[in-house]
């Protein structure tokens, strides 16, 4: 897998420590470190999904039809979901079976609590953002096709519904739809960056210093601002405060991996889990919680340098599945966007969890110099 670091990477990177900042909760060796949790919910939940989405909005291009984009979101978010759904919930079922002595009514319902609660609950932030971006898209859409006033009044008829689905905190299973009301709004912002150019003003030292500043003050005020995030458990603290407070994150974490895009080695690595991202989300909890950590635990104890190792390789397995899948076509097919298989040779250009071509960008297509 070649990566091409002449272009600017500054978004990839951010990709990729967005989804490694996303598995810390996940990972039973966390429970050893409470003081990381604790970072990982006071600190890291107010910008760490928020900046994948955001990121998502900045890259969103209007090139395809509505069908068109519907298809491709679908063959590289939708159908990964499923294929890994079958997949772990056939080997857990007939394990069951076979091990267990359950019958198939007993290794059916722990099959499905299995993967929907234990193994493979992360993947619903792909889902939800399929739906999120689908209705951005219509709105889109919508908006080039006819006249402004269905426009405003189609996206205020969203809205409202969204708000409605919000506040009667709608979920199936995992798949939180309360939460597409965020995903939307933070589509927005990272459409209306980039459609307005404000990327130059995200990437000033002095918003740099003033979103620094302003984090810094919301956190240490937190309680009496009323900031709270979390859009898995569908928690949104005083709207102004929290928002301001997800934005400034954003644009902090977003100049870090600027700086880390020019370290060869470093960017590299990032970029490489960007890449890997959808088999991160869907993989690291199988491999670290039911594979390394047992093993850990049993020859090493609680050990830090351990623990380190362990979520390294954790990261490390989940960009070779990604690797080894990507070979194999016979399997790639059912868990790889058709896009990517057919530019296969182009791999630097694709990003797992959004590869079509809202995930392609270039100096051309984005500018990120100050």
């Amino acid at each position: 897998m070649n990566i091409n670091t002449e272009r600017d990477l500054t978004l990839d990177v951010a990709k990729g420590i967005s989804i490694i900042l996303m598995t810390i909760g996940h990972l039973e060796l966390m429970k050893n470190y409470p003081l990381i949790l604790s970072i990982n919910r006071e600190y890291f939940y107010f910008f760490k999904m928020p900046l994948f989405i955001f990121i998502t909005g900045l890259l969103f291009t209007k090139n395809s039809t509505l069908n068109n984009f519907i298809i491709n979101k679908f063959d590289s978010l939708i159908k990964p979901i499923i294929t890994l759904f079958i997949l772990v919930f056939c080997c857990n079922f007939f394990t069951l079976i076979q091990y267990d002595s359950l019958t198939i009514k007993e290794a059916f319902i722990q099959s499905r609590r299995f993967i929907l609660y234990e193994s493979m609950f992360p993947l619903w932030f792909p889902f939800i953002l399929f739906m999120s971006l689908i209705l951005f898209k219509s709105l889109h859409t919508i908006n080039e096709k006819y006249a402004k006033i269905y426009f405003f009044s189609l996206a205020l008829l969203l809205l409202f519904l969204l708000s409605i689905i919000n506040r009667a905190n709608i979920e199936i299973y995992i798949f939180k739809f309360h939460a597409i009301l965020y995903f939307f709004l933070i589509l927005l912002i990272g459409y209306i960056t980039k459609k307005e150019n404000y990327t130059p003003i995200i990437f000033s030292k002095y918003i740099l210093l003033l979103s620094l500043i302003v984090f810094g003050i919301s956190i240490f005020f937190k309680r009496i601002l009323l900031v709270e995030l979390d859009l898995f458990e569908n928690k949104f603290g005083s709207f102004i405060p929290t928002f301001i407070i997800m934005i400034s994150g954003i644009i902090i974490i977003l100049n870090m991996a600027k700086l880390i895009s020019k370290n060869k080695i470093l960017a590299i690595l990032f970029v490489y889990c960007s890449y890997s991202s959808f088999f991160i989300l869907a993989f690291h909890i199988l491999i670290g919680n039911y594979l390394l950590y047992p093993i850990a635990i049993k020859y090493f104890g609680v050990n830090l340098y351990v623990d380190i190792a362990i979520f390294i390789l954790t990261l490390v397995i989940c960009c070779l599945l990604y690797k080894l899948t990507f070979k194999i076509k016979k399997v790639a097919y059912f868990i790889l966007p058709m896009k990517s298989l057919k530019n296969k040779t182009k791999i630097d250009t694709v990003v797992s969890l959004e590869a079509t071509n809202t995930a392609i960008h270039t100096p051309d297509t984005i500018h990120l110099k100050n």
